[in-house]
């Protein structure tokens, strides 16, 4: 019957609306934002009148929420309207102190009033006080903005976050989760890849790892099948942390996520994340690979005496050098001399790449063979962002001493070299940019078609590093379901 249905709580002091990361999110924080504003006047009872208005209004909040579930509901207009005078006049207490950190003067009421409409301060501990002063939320769940912070900055900034060089603003709102969240609490965001492996992600998985006690993560591309149908370019990654700081911190990884969009349905039951003592990633990576084999592979990799390819390289243009792509989807492509690009009619370099110098034909030849190779692509994998391949990355991969002499592994990789220019198809296709449209011609490498010579490369470079037969084989079947067939794909770079 209706008059048995609980009524469900009011949503008016439950659902806030207000700036995420603008605000006092702490009694710590709070508290040391006024005492320090106030330090030196001997007067000053600003931090105790706050706190004594908090305590109201959590009595105020206490009795609505009585009156809602244990009075059947029963709330008047006057009772909504006297909390939220309650709550508005601490807001605008504590926006006068905050509107003093951000270099405004508070006491000009034209600067405070545009600092507010600006920065739309929403202070946690306020509007949330019950639950921040029993040490925060249980659980913290969201999607936040997938925007660089670069992008906001004309409209409001931020101060007093250790995240703040990511320069995006889901890390900072990762940030600010762990902050609002109690000693053991779990937070689940879904954000992009680069959190995962990116270089100038590494203060953020910093920040997530010193505060998780466990961290769960999986992480998604976007082709075939795509977690979001009809977005481009939103490869992502998901993590659950659980916050604490003990010693016995706990890493569990997915593979990278690839699907055929008939599988979506079953793609999530089917995520594997495995737990592994990995050595130093490069830049403080969260690996994506959940296969044994791949994984002890690439332990071999990052574990090796090898010196990093930047201890080979040369740094002055010579003659002998590798040019790749610096987008790569399935296959990286590399080329140890330069492939047709012409613009207009004018051949010139191509656009979109990277070169690296050697001293010898056979230094180039070699690191060529290295950068087609399918272990270089399951570092990249593991280690990048699946979409760009940085000169970071390439630099530090480590090549052992021994394969800069290997006669086969050279051969391999003139062979290589041979077969791409032979398969090449020419391309031409208008590009329009600045309002004028060019004709660019170019020739196409299709790399899949020269895995039997990769197989070689690959088996040379595992005889160095010492791999077993089981790696061996999990190496150059990385990825091979979706590698091949797919290459023919458009890359653009987001």
């Amino acid at each position: 019957p209706g008059d048995s249905i609980e009524p469900l709580p009011d949503i008016d002091f439950n659902i806030r609306h207000g700036n995420t990361l603008v605000g006092y999110a702490t009694a710590d924080e709070t508290e040391a934002a006024v005492k320090g504003a106030t330090q030196g006047n001997l007067f000053s009872d600003a931090w105790e009148d706050i706190r004594i208005r908090l305590i109201a209004v959590e009595e105020a909040y206490q009795n609505f929420q009585i009156q809602q579930v244990q009075r059947g509901g029963h709330v008047t207009a006057q009772d909504k309207q006297a909390l939220a005078v309650q709550l508005a006049d601490l807001d605008e207490m504590l926006n006068f102190h905050m509107c003093r950190a951000y270099g405004k003067d508070p006491t000009k009421g034209k600067q405070l009033k545009a600092w507010k409409a600006s920065h739309k301060p929403f202070h946690w501990y306020v509007d949330f006080h019950s639950l921040l002063a029993q040490g925060g939320f249980d659980a913290i769940v969201g999607n936040p903005p997938w925007k660089e912070y670069a992008a906001v900055k004309d409209d409001y900034r931020v101060v007093g976050y250790d995240t703040i060089d990511s320069g995006n603003l889901y890390a900072l709102c990762t940030e600010r989760a762990f902050q609002i969240g109690h000693r053991h609490s779990h937070i689940g965001f879904i954000v992009q890849l680069p959190l995962a492996s990116a270089s100038r992600m590494k203060v953020a998985r910093k920040f997530v790892e010193t505060a998780s006690d466990g961290l769960w993560v999986a992480t998604f591309d976007d082709r075939p099948g795509k977690l979001f149908e009809g977005l481009q370019h939103c490869r992502s990654t998901v993590f659950i942390a659980q916050k604490g700081v003990h010693t016995g911190k706990l890493l569990a990884v997915s593979r990278y996520q690839r699907w055929p969009t008939a599988a979506r349905r079953e793609m999530i039951d089917c995520i594997r994340l495995v737990a592994h003592a990995w050595p130093t990633t490069p830049e403080g990576a969260w690996p994506k690979v959940d296969d044994p084999p791949v994984i002890s592979a690439l332990c071999k990799v990052l574990g090796s005496s090898g010196h990093p390819m930047a201890r080979h390289r040369t740094r002055i243009p010579t003659k002998n050098f590798v040019y790749y792509q610096e987008a790569a989807q399935y296959w990286i492509k590399a080329t140890s001399h330069l492939p047709f690009y012409a613009k207009n009619g004018v051949e010139t370099s191509p656009s979109h790449g990277r070169w690296v110098y050697f001293d010898t034909a056979q230094g180039s030849a070699i690191a060529a063979a290295v950068l087609n190779s399918s272990l270089f692509y399951a570092y990249f994998v593991a280690f990048g962002d699946c979409f760009h391949v940085t000169d970071a990355l390439v630099s530090a991969f480590p090549v052992p001493d021994q394969a800069w002499c290997d006669k086969e592994l050279m051969a391999a990789g003139k062979q290589l070299m041979q077969a791409l220019k032979k398969g090449a198809a020419r391309k031409v296709i208008t590009s329009r940019q600045s309002g004028r449209a060019d004709r660019i011609e170019y020739d196409e490498y299709f790399v899949s078609s020269c895995k039997a010579i990769i197989d070689v490369i690959d088996d040379r470079l595992a005889a160095c590093f010492g791999f077993t037969p089981e790696e061996v084989d999990a190496i150059c079947a990385f990825d091979l379901q979706f590698r091949v067939g797919g290459e023919g794909e458009e890359l653009t770079d987001d």
